[in-house]
Formats: structure tokens, sequence, C-alpha cells
């Protein structure tokens, strides 16, 4: 079962040999993205270049040590194996001290300095190394394989998560990218990127992400699908969302865009806030709190209708239905 187990990691490894992504950039009227040069998709004009590790350039040398790590397993086990072959065949595995549910061994490697550079128990293996100018963290258990990249100051700079179901499957699910500005510990962007879409997201110099971007994959050009903003106060209550929605009936014309937008109300006197929504900058519909459980709920229509529904303890209590300053219909709901 081991040796199961080490030939089906290093297929892993051998599925890791080349793994490329392209970086985001603008996108032109037709909302095709713009690609841009550089390593990280998320990353702007203030953000560190981190030479050291480019996906592109990728020599897949990371792998080197985990084949030396299973053949110097491969041989210990070889050896446990003839020791235990030693014990007369009356006896069985049991006599050896050996059950068919004992527990697996956790198996730990160290380098010179006594730094933990591989860890294999059960079907889980884990790797530890130093690459150019930052460190390398792979993992694998049950099947899926996540590749971490890390900078000189330990800040995380790319995840790679793989799909491994056989000797012929090996994929990569999804992967992310992070920029930094300086030296700061907080990322400004981070790029999520599957098979068929790609976000990236702003954050500012607190963490908050203040925008992101949304992309489809069509025959292969990306396509912006979504774009959002996001606004807070002093206290970092968020106040406002915009969110512009792209569709395609024709990827030759242009996009057709609906604009989505929430606008958040604080009164200070610590009950939710009220909510406004607004599409394409018509407000379509609003809720306001009298108590921490009792609000109002109005719905407003193109004709100069709207709909106010009133809500206590989860329960409706009152409906009025009007038509300008005319009170078409009243309810009470016991």
């Amino acid at each position: 079962m081991k040796r199961l187990q080490a030939v089906f990691f290093t297929v892993i490894l051998l599925a890791l040999l080349s793994c490329s992504r392209k970086n985001s950039g603008t996108h032109d009227e037709d909302g095709a993205l713009q690609e841009n040069s550089g390593v990280s998709a998320a990353a702007d004009g203030d953000s560190e270049d981190f030479s050291f590790y480019i996906p592109e350039d990728d020599d897949a040398s990371w792998t080197d040590d985990f084949f030396i790590f299973f053949e110097e397993q491969r041989l210990a086990e070889d050896a446990e194996k003839l020791e235990d072959s030693s014990v007369p065949p009356e006896f069985g595995a049991e006599s050896a001290g050996m059950t068919d549910t004992e527990a697996p061994i956790a198996v730990y490697f160290q380098d010179s300095a006594d730094y933990l550079k591989f860890m294999h128990y059960g079907d889980e293996f884990l790797s530890l190394s130093r690459r150019g100018g930052g460190y390398e963290a792979v993992n694998s258990s049950g099947g899926t394989t996540v590749r971490y990249i890390y900078d000189e100051s330990y800040r995380l700079l790319r995840r790679e998560q793989w799909s491994i179901s056989g000797t012929a499957s090996a994929t990569v699910d999804s992967t992310e990218s992070f920029s930094y500005i300086g030296d700061s510990q907080i990322p400004s962007g981070k790029t999520v990127e599957t098979a068929a879409e790609r976000t990236v997201s702003h954050y500012d110099s607190g963490g908050y992400e203040i925008s992101s971007e949304k992309y489809s994959l069509n025959d292969g050009t990306w396509y912006i699908i979504q774009d959002s903003r996001t606004e807070y106060d002093s206290e970092y209550r968020v106040t406002g969302t915009e969110t512009v929605r792209y569709s395609y009936s024709d990827y030759r014309k242009p996009p057709v865009t609906v604009m989505e937008s929430y606008v958040y109300e604080y009164s200070g006197s610590g009950l939710p806030p009220d909510v406004l929504f607004y599409r394409d900058s018509v407000l379509g519909e609003e809720r306001r709190y009298s108590a921490e459980n009792e609000y109002s709920r109005t719905v407003y229509f193109a004709d100069n209708r709207k709909v106010t529904a009133w809500y206590k303890d989860g329960r409706k209590i009152r409906e009025l239905f009007m038509h300008g300053s005319l009170v078409v219909r009243e309810r009470i709901y016991e």
C-alpha cells in the first residue's frame, strides 16, 4: 500500500511539471481582457517585483528533493519488509507486531540544520524547501495536491490546487496569486483563476476589498462579466457597493450592462443599517429599521406604484399598496 502511495505521489509531481497562467490587464470596448506582462495578475504599478518566481519559467526543479525523499523512504520500507519476512510463517504478521488496523507511522526528514523538509503520514505528504529568494511548500492528501510559494518574508505569493484521480489524470483546479506594496504583510491584490473564470480583487492598506473584476473565458479570450466596488466609513462599516454585470449575446459586439448598487445608512443608535437598493441608478427597494426586530420594506415599480410591508420579530404585520399618493389597498395581519 505504501509503495502505491509513493507511486501515486510521484505521478502528482510529474503532473506539476508545467503550469502557466495569463496575467490580468484592461478590457476593451467589447469586454475582452487585454493581457499585461508581469508576474502577478493582481499586481499594480507600485507592487514589488518577485522575480525569483515566474510561473512561465518554472522548470519543475522543485520536484528533485521529492524523488530523493521517496527513494530513501522506499529503501527503508524494503529493509523493513525484509526484516519482517524473517519471522516464521506459522506465527503470522500479528506475532511480528503488526495488525491490519495498525495506525500509519509518521515519517519525518530533516536537513543538516534540523529543519523539517519532508513529512509522510498515511496518504498525506508535506514538503518544505527553499526556492531562490523565497520558500515553497507542497501538501498532498486525499487526491488533492496544493503548492504554496512564499517570498523571503514568508508572504504568500501563489497557491496552486491540483486534482489527481489516477496515473493518467492530473489537472490544476485553481490558482491564487497575491501582490504586495512595499514591505506590507497585507496583500494589495489577489487573482483567483480556474479553467473558465478569473477574479481579480484589490485591497486597501487594512486588507479590506475595495474592488474586484470577474472574467469569463470564451474561445481563448477573457471577457469581463462583473465589476464591483465597495466603500467603507471611518469604522470600516460598508456604506455602499456597486456592481456592474456584463452579458454577451455576441462576443463580437459590446456587452449589455446592468448596474446594481446598495447604500447602507447608519443611524448611530445601534440598529442595523437602513438599506437602499438601486438598479441602473433607479431606486428599486429600501429597508428601514425602527427597532432591532422591526423594519419596513418598500418595493418600487416603474409605473409609480409601490408596496410597503412592515415586519416585527420576523413576521409581517401590515402591508400597504399605493399608486402615487393614492392608497390602493391596505392589509393588517393578525
